[in-house]
Formats: structure tokens, C-alpha cells, sequence
């Protein structure tokens, strides 16, 4: 009897070796899976080996006289307008396109560090997410650029689409879907169906250039120059698109009216708020151009769920009402929006086997 049960158990423990094997790390590193989403501002990162998620800024410091790499991601970031004429901060990435090559490597070769903390026994897979309007030579040099680093393969695929996934909208099916994608440096319009983007309308600007609107209003009407720091925090704290937003915020920068002078001002959401809407309507125009090339089919899907709202652009007070009075359609912005496309990048990769079909480059 006690020797059955010692059968019994040794049979027990090969069943749960067997059924568990996939989760040991050897065969995890053997298939691993990166995701990125390649933003111009930041750039996300998932690794399946411990379902790792990281987030930098996409910049590398730069000693322009020794050509020495100072700095990389947030370090680098926090250099901006704080070192001497002969540091650089670049960003090599500009709305999905590689700018500079030789910076992109330095870059990537960083984060991956950052990521597999120097550990890569096997060549990864990764899938790379890209804005819909990136060229196919560009998409070939992000497939090289990943190439050169080590990656066995490379895929892309566009951010929407990665979004609708990370949103777990059932895109697969013939039932349409419409989304919006607002980013720091594009905002993308697109109706899905059936796994594929049917219809696109992009807009080249988003939340860096009405940054840079905004910059430049506060230094007509108030004689005042506002740094990265002082303009990032107007960003998330003042501007809104909710027409009785009582919002405000001290501001501090360069007094331009007074040379060697540091001036504060108080800024309100009305100061900016028709910079706001020119923004959000050159969106809603898009939604529009999408709406207008689908069947009616897929018309009445955009009736039926509303509008998917996703990217770092979507956090903005009161950009569901406003929309959906623009457009008189329901509008929805997803929790956590600007983190819709890297978890989209985690469940095709994980689900791959039913996906490459579908996204194999």
C-alpha cells in the first residue's frame, strides 16, 4: 500500500512538472517575447519573461564635443535646459520614423538593458507598434534597427490596432469598431474590423505641438518664457476642454520683460482653451473623414459602442463630453489610455500562434 502511494505521488509530480514546464525559465527565455511601443516622447516596454513592464523618455544625452553618451531615458530628460551649450538631448524618434539612427541604437540597446537586465540567453521575438501613417522603408528600418540588437524576429503593427487589443475589444469578428488615438505627436482616427484597420484618417500634430501653441501664447500675453518642467505640469494640471473649468496654477519662468528676472503669472484653463478645441476639432474632423468612408454597416457599430478614445493625449479634462457633443456619438475614454497599445503588443504576442497569420510582417 505505501508503495502505491509513493507511485501515486511521483506520478502526481511529473503531472505537474508536464503541465507546468512552459513556466520554467529556461524554456521561457527559449521563447521570449518583447513588446514596444515606439511613442516620440516615450517609449514602452513589456518582456514575457516576467511580464516586465518599463516606461522612458525616448532621449540620449549627448557630449557634442566627445561625442560620449552622458545620459539615456529620464536621466537624459532631466538635462534639458540645465547643462552646458555642448550637451545635447536628442529624441531619434519623430512620429513613428527613425531620425537618427546611431542615436535609435543607443537608445534601444539602453532600454533592452534596462529591461532583460543584461540577460538574454536566446534571440527574443519582438513586435514593434507604430503610428498607421509610418512608410514602409521606415517600418524596414525599425525591422533592422531591432535586428541589429539581437531580435530573431521582428513584426509591426499600427497603434490603434494594438490599442483596440489592449482594450480587449473583440476586433476579430465582422462587427466594426472605431477609435481614436491621440499622441504626443499624431493623432490617428481608424475603423477596425475583422482584425484590420478598414479605414484611417491621421492628423501630424498632438499634444507636443499644442504645447508649443500654448508656449507661445503665454509668452505674447504675459511677457513670460515657460521651461519643459513649468509647461509639462500646465499640461496635466490647467488645460481642459470642460467649458466651465474653473482649473488654474502659478506658473514660473523668465521674465522677457525684465532681462535676468524670474516672474510668476497665474494661469487658468480659459487662457488656453480655444488652442484646446482647434486641437480636438482637427480630431473630431477626422472621426468624421473615417465615418464617412465606411459602410453603413459599420456606421451603425459606431452608433451601437460609441467611440474608443486611447493615448497619453486622452487624459485631458472633459475630452469625453466635448466630443461627443462634437460629434453626437457616444465617446468613451479607456482607463489608463496611454497604456492601451503596450498591453495590446502583450495579448498578440502571447496569443501569437493565432495572430501571425493576421500581423506577420
Amino acid at each position: 500500500m505505501k508503495q502505491l502511494k509513493q507511485s501515486a505521488t511521483y506520478k502526481q509530480r511529473w503531472q505537474l512538472l508536464l503541465d507546468n514546464w512552459w513556466n520554467y525559465r529556461p524554456i521561457k527565455h527559449l521563447n521570449r517575447k518583447i513588446g514596444i511601443d515606439l511613442g516620440s516622447n516615450s517609449v514602452r516596454l513589456w518582456d514575457s519573461l516576467d511580464d516586465k513592464f518599463i516606461t522612458q523618455p525616448a532621449c540620449v544625452a549627448i557630449d557634442t564635443r566627445s561625442g560620449e553618451v552622458l545620459a539615456v531615458g529620464v536621466d537624459a530628460q532631466k538635462m534639458l535646459g540645465r547643462t552646458a551649450a555642448n550637451v545635447q538631448v536628442t529624441w531619434p524618434i519623430k512620429k513613428g520614423v527613425v531620425q537618427d539612427l546611431d542615436v535609435a541604437r543607443v537608445l534601444f540597446r539602453w532600454l533592452l538593458g534596462q529591461l532583460t537586465k543584461g540577460v538574454m540567453l536566446f534571440r527574443p521575438q519582438v513586435l514593434v507598434s507604430l503610428p498607421v501613417t509610418t512608410g514602409v522603408s521606415d517600418r524596414q528600418v525599425v525591422l533592422e534597427l531591432m535586428r541589429s540588437l539581437g531580435a530573431k524576429e521582428v513584426n509591426t503593427i499600427d497603434q490603434p490596432l494594438a490599442a483596440s487589443f489592449g482594450a480587449q475589444v473583440p476586433i476579430t469578428d465582422a462587427s466594426g469598431c472605431l477609435l481614436l488615438h491621440l499622441e504626443s505627436q499624431t493623432m490617428e482616427a481608424v475603423a477596425i474590423s475583422m482584425g484590420k484597420i478598414v479605414a484611417s484618417e491621421s492628423c501630424r500634430q498632438g499634444g507636443e505641438q499644442l504645447g508649443e501653441r500654448i508656449k507661445a501664447q503665454v509668452k505674447q500675453q504675459f511677457q513670460l518664457e515657460l521651461g519643459s518642467v513649468q509647461l509639462d505640469k500646465v499640461m496635466k494640471n490647467v488645460v481642459s476642454l470642460d467649458a466651465i473649468s474653473k482649473k488654474e496654477l502659478d506658473v514660473l519662468g523668465k521674465d522677457l520683460s525684465n532681462p535676468g528676472q524670474v516672474k510668476q503669472v497665474k494661469l487658468n484653463s480659459s487662457h488656453m482653451r480655444p488652442l484646446v478645441e482647434a486641437t480636438m476639432d482637427k480630431a473630431t474632423d477626422a472621426l468624421r473623414q473615417v465615418l464617412a468612408r465606411v459602410s453603413a454597416e459599420m456606421s451603425s457599430d459606431a452608433v451601437d459602442k460609441g467611440i474608443l478614445v486611447t493615448g497619453s493625449l486622452a487624459y485631458m479634462d472633459g475630452i469625453e463630453r466635448y466630443m461627443t457633443d462634437k460629434l453626437r456619438l457616444s465617446v468613451m475614454v479607456l482607463d489608463e489610455p496611454d497604456k492601451q497599445v503596450i498591453w495590446g503588443t502583450k495579448h498578440i504576442l502571447t496569443h501569437w500562434v493565432d495572430f501571425r497569420d493576421l500581423y506577420s510582417t
